[in-house]
């Protein structure tokens, strides 16, 4: 039976710092929007809708909205079901703003589970392959993969060394 793969969209904001954004999504990944990178991408110009945003203070009143970003300071006039002209607040795309986003480092082991589901469907491994290449138990995997267990940064190194053939940094600053 297939199952509906879920969109991914935005769970929480828990940070405004500048032109960032730090979001948990709804596949409770913690990532970073930085929007100074992304004006730049947009080549934002000044009849440009995201020229508002560009403004701090008017960009810092960003709030959540059906799981997206949304800014009732600013306006955009679209076209109702009806096809009426009408006016609404400017959103990004969910979908988008995942894609141009980057995992929070210093949320890193809280989206652990979730980065070693993630490598694994990548590199085209079952628990049961992971498990037998790193020398961690399925079990063990599947409570990491699900955060229903901690982990030691020698089982880190294991599975990523053994399980994936990488090797682990860590940077302290």
């Amino acid at each position: 039976m297939k199952t509906k793969k879920e969109v991914v969209r935005i769970k929480e904001i828990y940070k405004i710092e500048d032109f960032k954004i730090f979001c948990l999504f709804t596949n409770e990944e913690y990532r970073i929007i930085d929007f100074s990178e992304l004006f730049k991408i947009w080549k934002v110009k000044e009849n440009d809708i995201e020229f508002k945003l560009l403004e701090i203070s008017d960009f810092q009143k960003v709030k959540l909205n059906n799981g997206t970003l949304s800014w009732q300071n600013i306006s955009v006039n679209l076209l109702n079901e009806h096809g009426h002209e009408e006016e609404f607040p400017f959103e990004l795309d969910p979908i988008m703003l995942y894609q141009n986003s980057k995992i929070d480092p210093e949320k890193l082991f809280e989206n652990f589970g979730m980065l070693l589901r993630n490598e694994r469907i990548k590199s085209g491994l079952t628990t049961k392959q992971l498990a037998k290449k790193s020398g961690i138990s399925e079990n063990y995997i599947t409570k990491l993969e699900n955060e229903k267990s901690n982990i030691e940064l020698l089982m880190i190194r294991d599975i990523l060394q053994n399980g994936f053939g990488k090797k682990l940094k860590i940077n302290v600053e």
